[in-house]
């Protein structure tokens, strides 16, 4: 049996990289959810995700991530759409490289790596961090688009040991070819 096509609340074909916008969220899988977690999750209707992934079924998924930086951890919740649950906003060809500057004051801590792997989920093409360790925190990213190897995705990185926010904002804004933009 073949995967159906995944399609919005009007019919639009989504893919891997397409932007929808969340309308609701139904089924029981909701009402199961801590009370805290669900208001987390209907804190996502009417936001604005990247498709992340397509499964063997043909449901597309979309994924946030909540960062509580008082107790130091990280939840989040990647959710399987119906079609009516979402409306297509445009898919990823016509929108420019997604770039990330990334200015860490105070070095490495490991908060970071969910937010970066979302961010490769929604099409990041360009890292570049400046700051306290700046140099291994490169090298974390570039593993974590690594993965096991079994679905890497494209990203350029690149750390500045001192360089200003102003100039790392200069060098990825010249980048030029594919990274343009």
């Amino acid at each position: 049996m073949a995967a159906k096509i995944p399609k919005d609340c009007n019919d639009i074909e989504l893919g891997t990289g397409s932007r929808v916008r969340l309308l609701s969220l139904s089924g029981q899988w909701l009402n199961e959810l801590p009370p805290d977690e669900i208001a987390d999750v209907k804190s996502m209707i009417g936001k604005l995700f990247v498709i992340e992934e397509v499964d063997n079924y043909g449901q597309p998924w979309i994924r946030k991530s909540w960062i509580d930086s008082i107790e130091g951890t990280c939840h989040g919740h990647s959710i399987a759409l119906e079609p009516h649950e979402a409306k297509c906003v445009g898919g990823q060809s016509n929108l420019p490289p997604l770039k990330v500057i990334l200015n860490c004051t105070s070095g490495y801590h490991a908060e970071i790596d969910p937010v970066v792997e979302r961010l490769i989920a929604g099409g990041l093409t360009y890292i570049g961090i400046i700051g306290k360790d700046c140099a291994k925190i490169e090298d974390i990213i570039d593993e974590i688009a690594v993965g096991d190897g079994s679905n890497p995705r494209s990203v350029l990185t690149a750390s500045h040991p001192e360089c200003s926010l102003e100039d790392a904002i200069e060098l990825a804004l010249s980048l030029t070819g594919e990274h343009a933009g």
